[in-house]
Order: C-alpha cells, then sequence, then structure tokens
C-alpha cells in the first residue's frame, strides 16, 4: 500500500500486464494511487520481463478530487450495461459515493458490486484521480433519505428549475431515478428543502440525467 514512507513501490502482477501491453519503458513517469487520497508521481524501473518497481520522486494529497463531496443515488437501471456506464463517468466527474437505490419502479434488483467496484478503479486510473469512491450496496430510497448526512439534497425532477450553484454546503446528494423516475409516493419522501433541477426540456435518460447534473456540480 503506497504510503507517506514508501520508497520504492512494487507493481502489481495485474498492473504489471498492463504496463507491458502498453510497452512502458524504464525511466517513464506516471502516477499512482492508494485510493484513499494519497497520489505520488513515480519512476517506472523495469525489475524483470514481468516485474516492475515505481521509484517515488513526490507525494500528493488529494489529487484531482473536488472541493465539495458529491454523492450519486441512482435509481438501478434494467440494463447493467447503462449502469456500469453511469458509474464510470460519475467516478470520472468525482463522486465520492454512489447508492444504487432500489425504487417503486425498478425491475433488476441483483447486483454485481465487484464488477461495479472495477470499473470504479478503471475510472479513477482513466481522469487520474487519488479516491476510488464507494459503491454501497443496493438501499430503498426512504432508508437512504432517514440515513442522509448531507448537507444538501438535489433530486432531478421536470418539474424543477433550471441548475444553479449550490451556495455554502461542503456536500450534495444528488438523486436521479430509474427508467420511470420516482413515483408520487416516494416524491413525497424528500424534505422540503430539496433542490429540484430541470435539466432541460428533453426527456433524458437516466446515465444521461446524472451526467448533466453532475457535471453542473463539478464546474464542468
Amino acid at each position: 500500500m503506497l504510503s507517506f514512507q514508501t520508497q520504492h513501490y512494487p507493481i502489481p502482477p495485474a498492473e504489471c500486464q498492463h504496463l507491458k501491453a502498453l510497452r512502458i519503458q524504464t525511466g517513464t513517469q506516471m502516477q499512482i494511487t492508494n485510493g484513499n487520497g494519497l497520489s505520488a508521481i513515480a519512476v517506472i524501473e523495469r525489475i524483470s520481463k514481468t516485474e516492475y518497481n515505481a521509484d517515488v520522486i513526490e507525494f500528493m494529497r488529494n489529487f484531482g478530487e473536488l472541493d465539495c463531496k458529491i454523492g450519486l443515488a441512482i435509481g438501478i437501471l434494467d440494463n447493467k450495461d447503462r449502469l456500469e456506464f453511469a458509474v464510470e463517468k460519475s467516478v470520472e466527474l468525482g463522486v465520492s459515493e454512489i447508492f444504487l437505490l432500489t425504487t417503486d419502479y425498478t425491475q433488476q434488483m441483483h447486483i454485481n458490486l465487484e464488477r461495479l467496484v472495477g470499473k470504479a478503479i478503471a475510472a479513477v486510473k482513466q481522469c487520474k484521480r487519488s479516491v476510488l469512491p464507494i459503491i454501497h450496496p443496493p438501499i430503498k430510497l426512504s432508508e437512504l433519505l432517514n440515513a442522509n448526512d448531507y448537507e444538501s439534497i438535489v433530486l432531478c425532477d421536470e418539474k424543477g428549475v433550471r441548475p444553479a450553484k449550490v451556495e455554502n454546503s461542503s456536500s450534495i446528494l444528488v438523486f436521479i431515478g430509474a427508467e420511470g423516475g420516482f413515483s408520487n409516493a416516494e416524491l413525497d419522501l424528500f424534505p422540503a428543502n430539496t433542490l429540484k433541477w430541470n435539466l432541460g426540456n428533453r426527456r433524458l435518460r437516466a446515465e444521461t440525467a446524472a451526467i448533466v447534473a453532475l457535471g453542473y456540480l463539478s464546474g464542468l
């Protein structure tokens, strides 16, 4: 595990295969991270045909992370490829947590969390983040709202207003419904201070809505 005491970092076998496939040469600089907020710039040294080592030259704290904590709560989608796409892109856009919601309109209940975590890891490496977001097991909307500790809640709703900057908030939780959105009974569960955002006059798929909403919040 990478720490501030690390000087020589042995590259894990799976990553060694990746480096070999990319034909990474000795002396190449790359960024490594422990997924908990610590990253480092390191120089690759080849030990053998199948083994690599990284010599750390500089540490960085929370590289690539947003100042505001952002969570995404999204209804479980029937199509696993679309759900994986939503997870991947939300990680690239800086979320800290992903909550998979079971709602009144949810059809798919089985989730391969290990595969979703793998997608998240790939996205962290792709966009050079230093924190691996937490992907929570499926949870009911009512349970999440009752346990919510975020300062602000954003609900993507066609009856809402145009997105605007969320002032004076250190944490924001964005809610996206699955196919069919949220039922009227579920909409009644949201607290009165919920910010309701209309993302435009076109009906967006859940994964697209997540990208648009998170894009606003991440400053894109």
